[in-house]
């Protein structure tokens, strides 16, 4: 119930809850060593070191046609965005414009990520995201053949990383 109410909170303009990393009962490495990166705030996390596993799987599927880029997050304890974009094929496609989607992700769900069973969460995602785009193309009016879209841009937000059911 206590997270509820950190919820509530924020919602009626108080500070947004953060989750906040197990600390370690005791140090895991020795003095001569040095100390693994800490990243106090998930999306920290997030942005570093999956972020940039996302990117290369789209960027993949797509054989090159697809550009991705991260941006940068508002604050430091947000996740970025994923901005998708390409050229319209030569002859035109189903669409007016050409590919330009934003990806964003639910603060939440990416904080997920870092607890138990989140690895294998982010690596089931990653497996499944060819169906997550095709899946997206009807509803969003989106054509990833022929590189278009029915609006200018196309933001695709509060992702989570649960995956389809093949």
């Amino acid at each position: 119930m206590a997270y509820w109410g950190r919820i509530v909170a924020w919602l009626c303009g108080g500070t947004r809850p953060v989750a906040t990393p197990p600390q370690p009962a005791h140090n895991t490495w020795s003095q001569h060593e040095t100390p693994p990166p800490v990243h106090p705030v998930p999306a920290q996390r997030f942005n570093s070191d999956l972020l940039p596993r996302i990117v290369e799987r789209v960027q993949r599927l797509s054989r090159g046609t697809l550009h991705a880029e991260i941006q940068t997050p508002a604050a430091s304890d947000l996740p970025a965005c994923l901005r998708v974009w390409a050229e319209s094929r030569p002859n035109g496609g189903r669409y007016a414009y050409p590919i330009d989607i934003t990806l964003s992700w639910d603060s939440f769900e990416v904080d997920r990520l870092f607890a138990s069973g989140g690895v294998e969460r982010f690596d089931a995602y990653l497996d499944a995201l060819p169906a997550k785009l095709d899946a997206w193309q009807e509803p969003r009016q989106i054509d990833f053949h022929s590189r278009t879209q029915a609006e200018a841009t196309v933001l695709i937000g509060g992702l989570d990383f649960e995956h389809l059911v093949r």
